[in-house]
């Protein structure tokens, strides 16, 4: 590219065909000389002085000349001005410091000088981060992969930029976003960021979430005082409870409790008072009756709020008190206001994240909730998601709407966002290339995903970039084209996963690592992209192929020669390599790792048709293998074992400790022809020590109707020792219906629960 055009003019002159040196131009450096000082102001903080050293390192790694570095003093005749002094006050004149805040600054040329400096504390940093960024065109993509140009001559025009951020609050909540360099070269101050001293620190929040249990943990009051907690039909509980927010003891309680929280942690800017995650809310009379005066549980939880918040607002004047707009209390009240010094986090957890918000009707809710918050709430924030919680290494299309969602926030006058990803683990689908993305947004809503994103693959992913854009075009092209709806916990049999897009995926990530197969680090940024494609090969592949096999076909979607080992061992290496720590929020990564290797060394063979089944036609038969379920904590509730003596070697197992849902099978689309009845049926055998009480629970719900379709519970009594079938019923599959298993809460009588296969027969027509 031989010119770039920014708002304000920067002419590199290296790129220009004529010797001729504009009158205007500062030459910083030029044939390995430079004349220029970077002093740094007054009195400077360490944030100003890493600023410095910061701006002093990418000039040299622009263009191989170390500038020296002044502290303060006399002016030097040519001089990069960093930080705010009297000095730079006067040069750069008619600048409204006041008006910056802690982290807008001044990119301004003044004479031969040219001053990078702002507020206290991260204004001059992000000015350095900027004039880098916008004027030199450095980019920080990971923190392993940046983009630093290289300049023989470097010389720049007038510039005069005064930038105040709109958002005060910017977080990207994933594992790449923790590195504190990376977080502040794109302009990030998110409190789970490992941002120091040097960095400017950052917005600190004491007790960051879900904080009711914390500041009035039941397990030391409740024995005494059970009127601090949830009532519900007339008894009070804790278990997956919240606290009664209309008791006054309660409110002194929290409110001591914070003040305790806050002495310890002077740096505090935030602290948050908010409910369990989970439902539970206290319904004793006074509670119910302010619900009921407010229209929603936001009223009577902000009421709460406030008077936390007005009790310590003398003592800590710099602190506000965060508290969230979620689940049950996500629609704003009609009368209580929050205090100027209360943050509502508005979260949007139930919504869709394939379309953008405004434009999906299933987001309507959510939309008119934001809208009614912004109408009463000075400092809204938002906790936004941009994962899949129940799989990290699925694919996730969601990259259209990041920009639109993000300047849909703004325009509500939204002042913080936190964007939670994949905060547990390396190696999470596109998880680098999401999280850059998001930081160039929440600094520069203007700044445009596609250009984050096409910088980003060509940074980052080099020769290997072309079949890696098709592959991400290939998937949110199909969501958008079928108008497939993602929330954050999907599936693999989501129905954007196709044989045919699965199939195509892997042809592009075949092309992608011939491409970089000359640079190391390229190949392996590659096998980790491409992970994602195979974690859905090895979830479905066997199922695809079955159902290949029995439509009649000669094949399976990715052809005869097709190795399930082959690309389990590539899928392994590259989560070694990338460091995988966990599959899902609820779930470590060795046991399905374990899972994988078992279900390769497991005798697979073809299984003997289910129970029953034998003479009937195999098109009127699905049968589901425990290597196409779900588990719930995985390897701590569930998981797979080896068993000769299952239909194909190996079965799921479930403890008999749980009542949770920890075992699913969740039927891919179109797997029922549309109008028929099914008989479901699920093989089953239990290992027991007596037969008192139950056994375990299976069934059948609807996710989109939201009712259970079929139910049955086995004693302990009733329940086999060795395989059996056990009869579910028949049912009509309208909706999005998944079968589940649970426990009974009853390991002293059934230790262990185990499932071969479930089964489906299709009802003759009559």
């Amino acid at each position: 590219m031989r010119r770039i055009v920014f708002v304000v003019i920067l002419v590199l002159t290296a790129t220009f065909s004529t010797p001729r040196t504009p009158a205007a131009e500062r030459v910083l450096a030029e044939k390995g000389c430079g004349a220029y000082i970077i002093r740094v102001c007054a009195d400077a903080t360490p944030a100003e002085r890493h600023a410095a050293e910061e701006l002093q390192r990418f000039l040299k790694q622009i263009t191989g000349v170390e500038l020296p570095l002044q502290n303060a003093g006399p002016l030097p005749a040519r001089a990069l001005l960093v930080g705010r002094d009297a000095e730079v006050e006067r040069l750069a004149s008619g600048v409204d410091w006041a008006k910056l805040g802690g982290e807008g600054f001044v990119v301004r040329t003044c004479g031969p000088h040219l001053a990078l400096a702002g507020g206290r504390p991260r204004g001059t940093l992000y000015a350095v981060y900027s004039f880098l960024d916008q004027e030199l065109g450095c980019r920080w993509f990971a923190p392993d992969c940046s983009r630093i140009p290289k300049r023989a001559r470097l010389a720049v025009r007038d510039l005069n930029r005064v930038v105040v951020p709109r958002l005060e609050y910017r977080e990207t909540f994933s594992w790449s976003g923790y590195d504190g360099d990376w977080a502040a070269r794109n302009f990030s101050n998110g409190h789970s960021m490992r941002l120091t001293e040097k960095h400017g620190d950052k917005v600190v929040y004491q007790g960051f979430v879900h904080t009711f249990y914390p500041l009035l943990p039941p397990e030391k009051h409740f024995a005494q005082h059970p009127e601090w907690y949830s009532e519900r039909n007339g008894k009070r509980f804790h278990e997956h409870g919240q606290l009664c927010l209309t008791n006054p003891e309660v409110v002194r309680e929290v409110t001591a409790a914070v003040r305790a929280w806050l002495r310890k942690n002077p740096k505090a800017t935030i602290v948050s008072v908010s409910q369990n995650d989970w439902h539970g809310w206290c319904e004793c009379a006074k509670c119910k009756a302010v619900d009921d005066e407010e229209g929603s549980h936001s009223g009577t939880l902000l009421r709460f709020v406030n008077q936390v918040a007005e009790a310590i607002e003398k003592e800590f004047p710099q602190v506000a008190v965060d508290t969230l707009a979620y689940q049950y209390t996500r629609k704003p009240p009609r009368h209580v206001r929050p205090r100027p010094n209360v943050i509502v986090r508005l979260c949007s957890i139930e919504c869709c994240f394939s379309h953008p918000l405004e434009e999906c009707p299933q987001n309507k809710a959510f939309v008119d909730d934001i809208v009614g918050w912004s109408k009463i709430c000075r400092r809204l924030y938002i906790w936004d998601y941009v994962t899949n919680f129940a799989h990290y290494l699925l694919p996730h299309p969601n990259l259209d709407v990041l920009e639109a969602n993000i300047r849909f926030f703004i325009a509500h006058g939204v002042r913080g966002i936190f964007e939670q990803g994949e905060y547990q683990t390396p190696g999470g689908e596109m998880l680098e290339l999401r999280s850059y993305i998001i930081a160039r947004l929440l600094w520069n809503p203007d700044y445009g995903a596609k250009r984050a994103l096409e910088e980003f693959l060509d940074g980052y992913y080099g020769p290997a970039a072309p079949p890696i854009r098709k592959y991400i075009r290939l998937l949110h092209d199909k969501v958008k084209k079928d108008n497939i709806h993602i929330r954050c916990f999907v599936q693999p049999t989501a129905a954007c996963f196709t044989p045919e897009i699965i199939a195509q995926a892997e042809k592009l990530f075949t092309e992608a690592e011939r491409l970089a197969a000359k640079q190391p680090e390229i190949l392996k940024r590659v096998r980790v992209a491409h992970m994602p494609v195979q974690y859905v090969m090895l979830q479905r592949g066997r199922a695809w192929t079955r159902e290949a096999l029995r439509a009649g076909k000669k094949t399976g979607p990715f052809g005869a020669h097709w190795s399930e080992k082959e690309v389990a061992e590539k899928f392994l290496a590259a989560a070694a390599e990338a460091g995988v720590k966990r599959i899902s929020e609820g779930a470590e990564f060795a046991p399905f790792k374990e899972k994988l290797l078992l279900r390769l060394a497991a005798r697979r063979e073809k299984p003997a048709p289910p129970p029953g089944t034998e003479k009937l036609p195999t098109s009127r038969v699905l049968d589901a293998q425990d290597d196409e379920f779900s588990f719930h904590k995985e390897g701590t509730l569930c998981g797979i074992r080896a068993d000769e003596t299952a239909s194909d070697g190996a079965c799921a197992w479930l403890t008999g400790a749980t009542h949770e849902w920890a075992v699913q099978f969740y039927p891919p689309p179109d797997y029922f022809k549309a109008g028929r009845r099914y008989h479901a049926r699920a093989v089953v055998k239990v290992r027991k020590v007596k037969d008192t009480g139950d056994a375990f629970s299976f069934g059948i719900y609807d996710t989109e109707a939201k009712k259970g379709l079929a139910h049955r519970r086995v004693t302990a009594k009733d329940a086999a020792t060795e395989w059996m079938s056990y009869d579910l019923g028949v049912f009509e599959p309208k909706g999005k219906p998944y079968v589940w298993f649970s426990g009974c809460k009853n390991a002293e009588a059934v230790p262990e629960i185990l499932i071969d296969r479930v089964y489906f027969v299709e009802e003759a027509k009559r």
